[in-house]
């Protein structure tokens, strides 16, 4: 996705995902149930920049791969990848850290780029249609990794970014 530059003000530049931080995939298969274990977050968790503990499950911490790399950390961003929730977002905030991202992509940004900016931007109007158009050529929306990591977004100096992003999220707490 090539971002409309005409409207940013001069000091700012833009990037890739791919080249501000890394995007992988979470669990393909999830491991077995339990009623203790380590939560895992799905699309039906993820609504609109906010994790939910509706139809939260919990997975057994021992069968999750370590090759798969599906812990999520605080600062890392859940992006839907497929279904009825293609493209949505959310930012892990401390309190799910250490959960396991689902069937969806995973963000983890360096430290270029703030996570609450960035999943703001995710989450604005152009970046969504972006996803729309890529997810609507099969007959079920879906998002790949490749798609991701082409999604290019603003990036100002870091303190106006924290200023922006933690007013986005504000912005996401009203609706």
């Amino acid at each position: 996705m090539d971002l409309d530059k005409s409207y940013l003000p001069t000091d700012w530049t833009t990037a890739k995902l791919a080249r501000v931080g890394e995007v992988r995939y979470g669990l393909g298969q999830p491991p077995e149930q339990t009623d203790d274990g380590v939560p895992m977050i799905r699309a039906t968790n993820v609504k609109r920049g906010r994790i939910s503990a509706e139809g939260l499950i919990r997975i057994k911490r021992e069968a999750i791969p370590e090759s798969r790399n599906a812990f999520l950390k605080a600062g890392d961003i859940v992006v839907v990848r497929s279904g009825a929730y293609t493209g949505d977002v959310a930012m892990i905030t401390k309190d799910w850290a250490g959960s396991v991202a689902g069937y969806d992509l995973v963000v983890s940004l360096g430290e270029q780029v703030d996570p609450a900016f960035c999943s703001f931007n995710l989450l604005s109007d152009s970046v969504q249609t972006y996803f729309r158009s890529q997810s609507a050529r099969s007959a079920q929306p879906h998002l790949n990794r490749h798609q991701l990591e082409s999604t290019e977004i603003p990036v100002p100096p870091f303190a106006e970014q924290r200023k922006i992003g933690g007013g986005g999220i504000a912005l996401l707490d009203q609706r």
